[in-house]
């Protein structure tokens, strides 16, 4: 049963690491459930303390990668549209253009998202697509981080390396 569920943490730390990357998958929240899997494993000594604050951390930044977008999409001077224009750029770009559409989507979906359904002035457009590209980037950068510590951890800190 350790071994299996080891096998179990270490398969969700890698999905939560794509999860980094693809939007449909909550990465820090599964990498999160495959650290857990791998302590409850009993093939790493990970105390309470630490499983408890790296659920926070795995909250925290899933937390903060939802509200990033929109919040520097209208900060940035961006309506509604642009915000939504980001998720369907994102998602487009991951389908039909990988690897380089998960970038270049989201800031392709929010400025047509502006300029067909909010605003319409380039100018304003092309500012909410460049926030909402730079919340995207940040949580993407803030997503592969944790995830790469926790599979850091999940990986290396059994006993039996």
């Amino acid at each position: 049963m350790d071994i299996f569920l080891y096998v179990v943490g270490v398969i969700l730390l890698i999905i939560g690491m794509i999860g980094s990357l693809v939007p449909v998958i909550p990465g820090p929240p599964v990498s999160y459930l495959g650290l857990l899997a791998v302590g409850i494993s009993g093939m790493a000594d990970f105390s309470r303390e630490f499983l408890i604050s790296w659920a926070v951390v795995a909250v925290a930044v899933t937390v903060t990668d939802i509200y990033l977008a929109p919040l520097m999409a209208k900060r940035s001077g961006g309506s509604p549209a642009a915000t939504r224009g980001t998720w369907i750029g994102m998602l487009v770009g991951f389908i039909f253009f990988p690897p380089l559409g998960i970038f270049i989507g989201p800031f392709a979906g929010a400025l047509i998202g502006e300029l067909v359904g909010g605003s319409g002035k380039g100018d304003r457009a092309f500012r909410a697509a460049l926030g909402a590209f730079a919340a995207f980037f940040i949580g993407t950068v803030l997503k592969i981080t944790v995830c790469g510590v926790m599979m850091f951890y999940g990986i290396f800190a059994p006993r039996f390396f």
